[in-house]
């Protein structure tokens, strides 16, 4: 999918939150999914479109979106739960960046393809949304999407260790030598035999055994 012709108010295509938010020219709010997940577009004007997630979990702040308004009819897509939760800001961009971030999953062509009637997002929709109208496009700038930039890794891969074994062997520090174990002083008890020598060895060297 990368011609604007096949996007209009209502389309609905699933879009990759990471290459949302790590996109310098569309401005958009945090997301709180990593998954790819469904966007309507709400409004066209040139060359930039606005975006609105939808969500198939209720929610406190959430409203659903009728079956009868979504097409095609016979899939999961109109017959499954799906709401929009009226917290949620737009998304506001180039058209062609948000067609780079489509789900390779996605299926866009023919019948298969997903909307939301366009006469009940003018209707019902875009009055719920925080920012409706012409402020949506107002708020775009060229760079705009910068301070939600992903940060790059700040790890970087080596082509090829800092050091050969050999360079490593060279550098080795010799292996520390044994600790020696330490003997215990053995006890001696005193007997007929060595009783003088035990009284002897003792402080002082006093006692009943001393010669």
């Amino acid at each position: 999918m990368n011609d604007r012709r096949q996007v209009d108010i209502g389309t609905v295509i699933f879009l990759e939150p990471a290459v949302l938010d790590g996109d310098m020219e569309i401005l958009c709010p945090y997301s709180p999914s990593e998954k790819a997940r469904p966007y309507v577009c709400l409004a066209m004007e040139s060359d930039l479109s606005v975006w609105l997630a939808l969500t198939s979990q209720p929610g406190k702040n959430h409203f659903p979106i009728p079956q009868d308004v979504r097409s095609p009819q016979k899939t999961m897509w109109a017959a499954g739960p799906c709401f929009v939760n009226q917290t949620f800001a737009t998304h506001v961009g180039p058209t062609t960046r948000f067609l780079l971030a489509v789900s390779p999953d996605d299926l866009l062509d023919g019948a298969f393809r997903r909307n939301i009637r366009a006469s009940w997002v003018r209707e019902q929709l875009i009055p719920r949304c925080r920012v409706p109208g012409a402020n949506w496009f107002h708020s775009w700038k060229p760079g705009c999407g910068a301070g939600h930039q992903t940060p790059a890794p700040t790890t970087a891969k080596l082509v090829r260790p800092l050091l050969s074994a050999s360079e490593k062997e060279k550098i080795k520090p010799p292996p520390t030598p044994p600790t020696p174990p330490v003997k215990e002083k053995a006890e001696v008890t005193p007997t007929a035999e060595n009783w003088a020598e035990f009284i002897d060895a003792a402080p002082g060297g006093k006692g009943p055994g001393r010669r």
